[in-house]
């Protein structure tokens, strides 16, 4: 991994303190905002001809922030990491207790104009 930058190590200060508010253990958390700065500088690299495609949950890529269907229900962003799985959008305000069934990746952020 390259080295991690200043904005970068605020930027998971204040996700552990958000983790931590929420009731996660420390450790726990640490390893979210981990997580989340992997998804964050991952989160651009998608293949062009897979985005707006549904793709089945199993073919869905570790250590980049993706679209995930939940039972045909709800779409969210989520994370897979390695050690932990997947780790769902901790600001969605819709609790999710099904099943991740899919995954897209994300669309490339718009050109400034």
């Amino acid at each position: 991994m390259t080295d991690i930058t200043q904005s970068e190590i605020a930027t998971m200060h204040a996700r552990i303190r958000v983790f931590k508010a929420d009731g996660y253990p420390e450790d726990e958390a640490n390893r979210m905002a981990r997580n989340w700065m992997l998804y964050d500088r991952n989160s651009h690299a998608v293949k062009k001809d897979k985005v707006g495609q549904w793709q089945p949950i199993e073919t869905a890529p570790y250590s980049q922030i993706v679209l995930l269907a939940i039972d045909g229900k709800h779409v969210t962003t989520g994370f897979r990491g390695h050690v932990m799985g997947w780790t769902w959008d901790p600001a969605d305000e819709e609790p999710l207790d099904g099943t991740a069934t899919h995954w897209m990746p994300l669309p490339a952020p718009p050109e400034a104009s």
